[in-house]
């Protein structure tokens, strides 16, 4: 397998990768309330960025010749075009990382607070400069290059000052204390990643930017690939402090046995390349993948069991009851259990099994997240004192007094299936678990 096709492999791939997040992002903006429109846009423009990057470097490679030196004959327009676009992107980093600074919190040593302050206030000299670094590339891409203004050298500054912003994103990632010593799984998980993906990111950039300084470093090709890749470990690591939300989980369990297959598949094709082989080695990844995937929910994300059965297992306990007057009792009974909850809301009037609004249960259990798309973020978590009272049982006699003022926010219910154990168990679980350092 030669290099363009490892690197159609890793680019198409990132590009799925990066193009799903921004979605969810999306999706995340438009449920959360009380954010501006400044911060919904900020958080699709890192990963749409991210993912224009990746899509215009696997149309590169998808238009180039098998040795990696020009576009194939009759792919000059898809060359051409995947290169401006990449090298615009590469151009607006700079300024994206100077803005995610603002988002990481500045509770670290004095060393990482200095630098994150160093790297806020960069984005008004990075705003002039990728506007001077944007010219350059698109003037050298659409061979019209300025002799004033070399691309290459704009390429220079713009690695070596994205380096500069890794080195700020590992030292304010590892100074960071609170996170680790928390207590919670789910919130040392997200840290531990995102400080595996910045120290992979700084070693991978120095090791590619070598070649700029002239230093000999073997398969330095490959270790060019890795570094375009870089944007896949923290678009990870993101993913992990948004767990208070079930696509987020998804999201990385997805990810991952995701990459795992198609690395064991792309090996599978460097060894044999017969169509009996590969015809063999697919239909044993399909058979691995749901073995696969419940191997990564309990070593990646802590899950004693996949949500599907504990949903399934609830809801088979659900449907066992029989005495439609203490349905309401039992139901609030078996969910009060799974979730940990001081209480759970099932109205007894109407059809089925209603569920609280989602303003209502978020404000009860996961209303601390805040602003955790960015790649180095550690999401905010408030005080969880309330965060047991996730739902609460009532019968038409006994409407909730508490159903707003003390738990938070209204609750505008909204039918859902009994079946489904209504609140996406194991989340609320993980969000309502106490950190000793919250205030």
């Amino acid at each position: 397998m030669t290099l363009r096709d490892i690197a159609l492999i890793c680019f198409a791939a990132a590009s799925v990768i990066h193009g799903s997040q921004t979605v969810l992002v999306a999706k995340l903006r438009r449920e959360r309330k009380g954010l501006s429109r400044g911060e919904a846009i900020e958080g699709i423009a890192v990963w749409g960025a991210a993912f224009l990057w990746q899509f215009g470097n696997f149309l590169l490679a998808l238009a180039a010749t098998p040795q990696f030196d020009g576009p194939a004959e009759g792919w000059h327009t898809v060359f051409w075009t995947a290169n401006l676009v990449r090298d615009v992107v590469l151009a607006t980093f700079p300024l994206l990382f100077s803005y995610i600074c603002s988002q990481i919190p500045a509770d670290g040593s004095k060393s990482a607070r200095l630098l994150l302050r160093l790297g806020r206030i960069l984005r008004y000299l990075l705003w002039p400069l990728t506007g001077v670094a944007v010219v350059a590339m698109v003037a050298a891409d659409t061979g019209f290059p300025l002799p004033f203004l070399s691309s290459d050298l704009a390429g220079w500054v713009i690695l070596h000052t994205m380096l500069f912003y890794l080195l700020i994103f590992m030292v304010s990632t590892v100074a960071r204390h609170a996170p680790a010593q928390s207590g919670v799984p789910a919130r040392m998980r997200a840290h531990k990643a995102t400080v595996i993906a910045a120290v992979v990111g700084v070693t991978v950039f120095v090791l590619m930017l070598s070649g700029y300084w002239h230093l000999p470093v073997p398969f330095l090709q490959y270790i060019g690939l890795a570094a375009m890749l870089t944007s896949v470990p923290f678009s990870i690591a993101s993913a992990y402090k948004l767990y208070q939300y079930p696509f987020m989980d998804a999201f990385i369990r997805e990810v991952l046995s995701g990459v795992i297959l198609l690395a064991i598949f792309a090996a599978a094709l460097s060894a044999n390349s017969s169509v009996l082989w590969i015809t063999f080695c697919a239909v044993v990844l399909v058979y691995s993948k749901a073995p696969l995937t419940r191997w990564v929910e309990r070593t990646f994300l802590g899950y004693g069991e996949s949500v599907e059965e504990q949903e399934e297992r609830i809801g088979t306990a659900i449907r066992a009851l029989t005495q439609l007057d203490e349905f309401a009792a039992r139901v609030s009974e078996i969910l009060s259990k799974e979730l940990e909850a001081d209480w759970v809301e099932i109205p007894a009037t109407g059809a089925g099994c209603e569920r609280i609004s989602d303003s209502g249960f978020r404000s009860g259990v996961i209303a601390g997240s805040a602003r955790g798309w960015t790649p180095v973020h550690e999401p905010a978590i408030t005080h969880r004192s309330h965060c047991r009272a996730a739902a609460r049982s009532t019968s038409p006699s006994a409407p909730p007094a508490e159903a707003t003022g003390a738990h938070g926010a209204s609750r505008d219910s909204r039918p859902a299936r009994a079946d489904q154990s209504a609140f996406s168990v194991q989340h609320a679980e993980r969000a309502c678990q106490s950190d000793p350092l919250e205030s």
